[in-house]
């Protein structure tokens, strides 16, 4: 027990930030580096623990009489930059990613660690070993389940400015010198060893406290901006059937011309092909859908006669009877965003078997499936099966599916999204909603 507390001790810091860190990186969406990158992680692992032991043993004070305050310090820092190391080579994210996990990371080991001592000193308790494992459990499992999600989830967090980063760091440097000026003091002196514990633990807990407050707002303004944004797709979209309607209307005065000037052509075979004329005409505008919905169908009758008139295949099989007790602006964030990225996506496509665009809107087991289908072009990254991001990918807005994802967990559904072979697959499941007969 001796020896595994020695070793424990010894090797505190790097081990706790580790732990720390995996935690704030589970609930973090990234993409994983190439796994050559392993050596590299297991070298820095090794790096971390060969420090530590060489700091805090006897055989610090054989390093040219080093002040032990000044060098603890100066170890915090070398853990902190090898920990920002160690975040970069394991996951693809950005640099203000890295420092605000690497901060999170070492507030809350430092905040741990502050308790460990607090709780000791209060006990006066001399081997505080059990003291040690029982906070080293209790606090990372509570940080697994109640910090980690408040400070990420998989919808991200706030993203800091480097302002915001420099004053986070600068509170973790003011708990890490608190703490060196503690491990100078004397247990004894029980009243400046626990304030100066305390003070630490408190810098700790209200910078991370910040951060989860700054996340809950992140969430709020972001869901603010959504419904703006349905609002005006909404506006968008009848400004669109306004202006078909119009398009259709003028079509019609055309026809009404081109009819009577039939009744003056006298040579068959001209008047046959100025009929063949008109059945076109007549075609690219015959492409009603009828669902069901009256909200649904002006949708897909919009996106039909854009498609007729661009050479895109769009297949519809919708039962518009499932989204009725739906709020229309709803059902236009979902279909609307939906079609329009699918659209963009097949409009790049030369191969005219490949601008094909599949709807489905159907009940299964109680619950509403919507599934979007379409040919995406290849690039770098995607193809990957199980791919679900909100991120612009695959020619798809990010913010369209932000909008979408938002709109079926208000209706407390899913949304996901996959690509196999070059095909985008689309879905959203929500539960079954009973129409309003008020």
């Amino acid at each position: 027990m001796n020896t595994i507390m020695t070793i424990f001790r010894g090797c505190s810091l790097p081990l706790e930030l580790l732990v720390a860190t995996l935690v704030y990186i589970k609930y973090l969406d990234y993409k994983k580096r190439k796994p050559q990158v392993s050596i590299t992680i297991v070298s820095l692992i090794a790096v971390m623990f060969i420090l530590s032991p060489v700091i805090f043993s006897g055989a610090a004070e054989k390093i040219e009489n080093w002040n032990m305050l000044a060098l603890s310090i100066v170890y915090s820092i070398v853990c902190y930059v090898i920990l920002v190391v160690f975040i970069y080579v394991i996951a693809d994210i950005s640099i203000q990613d890295i420092l605000y996990i690497a901060n999170c990371s070492y507030l809350t080991q430092h905040l741990i660690h502050c308790a460990n001592l607090e709780i000791a000193a209060f006990f006066r308790v001399t081997d505080n070993s059990y003291i040690e494992i029982a906070c080293f459990a209790i606090g990372y499992v509570l940080c697994y389940f109640k910090v980690a999600p408040a400070l990420i989830s998989e919808k991200g967090y706030k993203k800091q400015s480097l302002q915001e980063l420099g004053t986070t760091f600068g509170v973790i440097a003011v708990a890490i010198s608190l703490s060196a000026v503690v491990k100078e003091l004397s247990v004894e002196n029980r009243v400046l060893y626990m304030s100066y514990t305390a003070y630490a633990m408190i810098f700790c807990f209200y910078a991370l406290w910040v951060e989860a407050d700054r996340k809950k707002k992140a969430e709020l303004e972001e869901k603010l901006l959504l419904e703006q944004q349905c609002f005006i797709k909404y506006k968008e979209q009848y400004e669109m059937s306004q202006e078909n309607i119009n398009l259709i209307n003028h079509k019609c005065h055309d026809l009404k011309h081109q009819i009577a000037a039939l009744r003056h052509i006298e040579d068959k075979h001209a008047r046959d092909e100025q009929i063949k004329e008109l059945e076109k005409a007549v075609f690219i505008y015959d492409a009603m859908v009828h669902t069901g919905n009256e909200v649904l169908d002006t949708i897909m009758t919009e996106k039909s006669l854009y498609c007729e008139r661009n050479g895109i295949v769009l297949a519809c099989v919708a039962d518009g009877q499932a989204v009725a007790g739906m709020n229309p602006v709803d059902i236009y964030t979902i279909f609307g965003n939906a079609l329009d990225n699918a659209l963009e996506c097949v409009a790049k496509f030369e191969d005219k078997t490949k601008r094909t665009i599949s709807v489905i809107v159907t009940e299964r087991a109680n619950m509403l499936l919507f599934q979007f289908e379409n040919y995406y072009e290849t690039l770098s990254g995607s193809g990957e099966k199980g791919f679900r991001s909100t991120k612009e990918q695959n020619g798809y807005h990010g913010f369209g599916l932000k909008s979408i994802e938002h709109t079926a967990e208000k209706y407390g559904g899913i949304m996901n999204v996959c690509t196999d072979n070059h095909i985008f697959l689309l879905q959203v499941m929500i539960p079954k909603i009973q129409p309003n007969r008020s």
